[in-house]
């Protein structure tokens, strides 16, 4: 998540509070801190890879 508060600016606060339905990967846009950003294509990699990562821990 190191890459939200570098490519976003995004303070910790705001990464720990954030909820999957602050992300929209289809329309690519993130929710941080009550404020809608478009996701880049970087952050757009990164979030998939990271559910991807989630998903599989919530079944081993």
């Amino acid at each position: 998540m190191l890459m939200l508060a570098a490519v976003h600016a995004a303070r910790t606060g705001a990464i720990r509070s954030l909820l999957l339905d602050d992300v929209d990967l289809g329309n690519r846009r993130l929710t941080i801190a009550d404020r809608t950003r478009p996701i880049d294509e970087f952050t757009h990699q990164i979030l998939l890879e990271w559910l991807d990562y989630a998903h599989l821990l919530q079944f081993a």
